[in-house]
């Protein structure tokens, strides 16, 4: 989601623990699949930081996961027996609305 830049310090297991209120031994899972995936690196003592190379990793990721979600659309769409000009008209009239509200 970007919120996270290169070298960003993330919070302790403990501090995140607490603050969404989970048990420690699920955030320390979720930071070792993350450090698996190499979204993430540890410094001996000093916690947790984003890896570079992990915020293109999670852009490819976010495409992924939203390019799958298009398809499921175009699919159902297909199937309702719409065409590819009314499926491209819904998309646009949807982006045209959240880029006005973003504004």
């Amino acid at each position: 989601m970007g919120r996270l830049k290169p070298e960003d310090p993330l919070p302790s297991v403990r501090q995140l623990a607490l603050e969404l209120t989970i048990n420690p031994n699920t955030v320390a899972r979720a930071y070792l699949e993350l450090e698996h995936q190499g979204f993430l690196y540890k410094r001996q003592g000093q916690g947790t930081y984003v890896c570079t190379p992990a915020i293109g990793a999670a852009r490819r990721e976010r495409n992924k996961i939203v390019a799958g979600l298009f398809e499921k659309a175009i699919v159902e769409a297909v199937s309702f027996g719409m065409s590819a000009s009314e499926i491209t008209a819904i998309y646009d009239q949807l982006m045209h609305r959240y880029e006005m509200e973003a504004v």
